[in-house]
């Protein structure tokens, strides 16, 4: 690559880093909220009488309010 040419494409990386950045971290905070859910689900299916934790997983997965947040 000449100079130019290589200038302008560090320069196009400098910036879309601020916006690959900011995907990330929603990325993040998304699977975060979705964990948070299934833990809750997972509460929740002990209180209904499931003792297992793949019982539990399973009660968990199969609800639809976990497949929404997906």
């Amino acid at each position: 690559m000449t100079i130019p040419v290589e200038e302008s494409w560090m320069h196009q990386i400098r910036r879309l880093a601020p916006l690959i950045e900011k995907t990330e971290y929603e990325v993040f905070k998304c699977e975060a909220e979705v964990k948070k859910l299934q833990a809750t689900l997972k509460l929740k299916a002990l209180g209904n009488g499931v003792k297992t934790h793949s019982g539990q997983e399973t009660w968990a997965e199969s609800q639809d309010e976990l497949y929404q947040s997906r």
